[in-house]
């Protein structure tokens, strides 16, 4: 797992935010085979809701199931940052790989 975290100004690679300098932005780059259950998958997909700077995400060999499939495929409607978002090897079913497919 790879967190950054950096309480200044934002990273170069995202020079277009409006958030202040001393806003806290947060990079992750790999949450996978962290046996992540279905709660936490829903508090992710809240997180990405507001997400204004990540802009990829595994979360890839975690227990995701249907409920944090669904409340992921939910927030993806409103997050316009995120560009790519990997969850193979996860316990999804029919229900939420048609949510994540809309």
């Amino acid at each position: 797992m790879y967190l950054v975290f950096i309480d200044q100004d934002p990273p170069p690679e995202y020079p277009s935010t409006t958030q202040p300098k001393s806003a806290l932005h947060l990079l992750i780059r790999s949450l996978g085979d962290n046996r992540f259950c279905n709660e936490a998958g829903k508090a992710f997909a809240e997180a990405l809701r507001s997400n204004k700077a990540l802009n990829r995400l595994s979360l890839c060999n975690n227990w995701l199931g249907d409920e944090a499939g669904e409340a992921l495929a939910e927030a993806l409607k409103a997050n316009t940052t995120l560009r790519e978002l990997y969850l193979g090897s996860n316990g999804f079913g029919d229900a939420s790989g048609k949510a994540l497919a809309e």
